[in-house]
């Protein structure tokens, strides 16, 4: 049952890469709204991620940069990891969420903070 859920997840993974690949952001228009940006007219760490996202699928770096600076930086960490976990479990070792330390978990929300703060500043 857990392996078919970890195939499952990765699954999924693989299924949202090609729909990304093949239905760009930039031309379609099922890919949800920010509430916050609908809200109050800000960007959230988050806002541009998914054209980001596709960005990078399509090798376009500078695109994605453009996009959401922030999640173009994590989406290769988190896949390197994703790798890493992936890599394991084919070896039979047993997935597990790694121990987070509290400062790094402070220091990721102190960093998407800031970069919500500056990438929301008026430039004139």
């Amino acid at each position: 049952m857990i392996a078919r859920g970890k195939v499952g997840v990765m699954a999924v993974l693989m299924l949202a890469a090609v729909v990304l690949r093949r239905f760009p952001p930039e031309g379609s228009r099922f890919y949800p709204l920010c509430p916050i940006h609908s809200a109050f007219g800000v960007q959230c760490p988050g806002c541009g991620g998914t054209r980001a996202a596709a960005a990078l699928l399509r090798g376009d770096v500078s695109a994605a940069l453009h996009d959401n600076a922030l999640i173009t930086v994590l989406l290769p960490l988190m896949a390197g990891y994703l790798a890493v976990c992936c890599w394991r479990w084919a070896c039979g070792e047993e997935m597990q969420w790694p121990q987070t330390p509290p400062a790094l978990l402070w220091g990721v929300a102190t960093v998407a903070f800031l970069f919500t703060v500056v990438r929301n500043l008026p430039l004139r």
